[in-house]
């Protein structure tokens, strides 16, 4: 049957055709998921990007950048070789080299059977303004034993600029030993002051006390915190020993002049600006140490309670985000501290606004701020108390010179010859009379007025004030 024949073979032809329709049809589809597959797929990562790139992960390299940008344009330095144009002073002005070796002298000096009995000498200085005969003749023994020591010193101090040529690439790990000699020069100086006072040679202990106070303005100028800690320290030194020399010389003109320049010799207020830019600088080589070291290495560097801000910066993108955290702080910093630099309470104000940012926020971010910024409330007080003492002791000196001319103590201090202003209120210093002198003081960091209460020899009190007694009670009551 005819018919019927072609009816089957158009069947089989059909079949035959979707059987061959299908096995070419396979691989066309499979290609077409594999390109759906590669679409998603660059869908996938093309997303994570842009969501990597949003994050703060993304954005902390470009803000970075960004950020030191303008911390440079706003003088900031961010590199060593910025801090050394920075710090750049001629030879011919520079008493760096001349210390340097007068500090090499002084350490040969301590080694010495005379410098370790002086060690033991001084601690008289501290507790007792008086030397009996025997003490006196002591100290002199062995100050005249370093007589090199202090020619070398009273040359370099003739200087007025200081540069020791730092490292400053070591970042935190370079070492400052100068600071220590320093303290231990001013405390040679002083001794030697007071030995010529108890002999009745003013003009000698002036010339020694003019000779420490050079040397604390000098180790108060490298731009870092611990050399502005240091300068206080041997400012509370120097402004103690005047102090207790115009008690006695207070009828002497000619000293009280003298003197008045001597508390000039200590400077004005540290540029604090400066210190804050070689905390930056010190605190991005901090972070490359931390990008490049081991964890070993790096704990050793930062010590114990650096251990979770060293596991976190192990990831690269968070170190960064750190970094960024930290460069913001300390040029926003630099930025408050430079719109009022002469006023101490608003320098407070800007340390504190960073003791507040830190202490708010306990987010891992702000780990490597708080691993390198030091304590500036602390460094704020010390920096307000240095000032006040200057304060007070240029004011006590007009007061004397006051009553030289008029032959009395003026009833309020508006009618002295001079106005000194207590930094820590910017306000006049406080001042009141006495059957036999004066007391004219600053209410000190906690904004208090105490009475004219001195701190502590312990430091155990936190309400006092810093006042200028006249004439002085013991140790102990003037807080000297």
């Amino acid at each position: 049957m005819p018919g019927a024949s072609f009816q089957i073979r158009r069947k089989n032809e059909t079949v035959l055709f979707c059987v061959v329709r299908f096995k070419m049809g396979l691989p066309q589809q499979s290609r077409n998921i594999k390109v759906v597959l590669l679409a998603v797929l660059v869908a996938v990562v093309a997303l994570c990007f842009v969501a990597w790139s949003q994050s703060m992960f993304g954005k902390a390299p470009n803000d970075l950048r960004s950020e030191l940008k303008k911390a440079s344009a706003d003088g900031m330095p961010v590199e060593p070789a910025d801090l050394r144009r920075q710090l750049s002073v001629p030879d011919d002005k520079n008493a760096g080299p001349y210390l340097s070796a007068a500090f090499r002298k002084l350490k040969a000096w301590q080694s010495t059977q005379e410098g370790k009995e002086f060690a033991k000498s001084e601690k008289i200085l501290k507790d007792s303004y008086d030397l009996n005969a025997s003490q006196r003749d002591n100290l002199k023994t062995e100050l005249n034993s370093a007589a090199d020591v202090l020619a070398q010193l009273s040359l370099a101090v003739r200087f007025p600029l200081l540069d020791f040529k730092r490292e400053w690439e070591k970042g935190p790990s370079l070492l400052l030993p100068e600071y220590a000699d320093g303290k231990s020069a001013c405390r040679l100086f002083l001794a030697r002051a007071r030995i010529q006072l108890t002999e009745g040679n003013s003009s000698g202990a002036s010339d020694s006390m003019e000779s420490a106070a050079r040397l604390t303005n000098l180790m108060g100028q490298e731009p870092v915190f611990i050399s502005l800690l240091v300068r206080c320290a041997m400012e509370a030194l120097v402004l103690r020993e005047v102090g207790y020399a115009i008690d006695a010389h207070s009828n002497d003109r000619l000293f009280l002049e003298r003197c008045k320049s001597i508390v000039l010799d200590l400077g004005t207020a540290p540029d604090i600006r400066r210190a804050v830019g070689a905390e930056m600088v010190s605190g991005l080589i901090a972070s490359k140490l931390l990008e490049h070291q081991t964890s070993e290495q790096a704990l050793s560097a930062f010590g114990d309670s650096s251990s979770k801000v060293i596991a976190v910066a192990r990831f690269g993108p968070a170190l960064s985000v750190m970094k960024l955290r930290y460069v913001q702080i300390i040029h926003k910093l630099y930025e408050d501290l430079s719109q009022n630099p002469k006023s101490y309470l608003a320098m407070r104000k800007a340390f504190e606004d960073v003791d507040k940012t830190l202490s708010r926020n306990d987010n891992w971010s702000f780990g490597l701020a708080e691993l390198l910024c030091p304590s500036f409330g602390g460094m704020s007080s010390a920096l307000g108390e240095g000032k006040a003492r200057q304060n007070v002791t240029l004011c006590a000196i007009d007061l004397l010179e006051n009553k030289l001319r008029t032959g009395s103590f003026p009833k309020s201090l508006s009618e002295s010859s001079g106005q000194w202003q207590d930094p820590f209120t910017e306000k006049a210093l406080l001042y009141r009379r006495s059957p036999t002198g004066f007391i004219i003081y600053s209410v000190g960091p906690d904004g208090k007025d105490n009475g004219g209460k001195p701190r502590a020899k312990d430091f155990s009190n936190t309400e006092y004030d810093i006042p200028f007694t006249f004439p002085h009670a013991s140790d102990k009551e003037a807080g000297r």
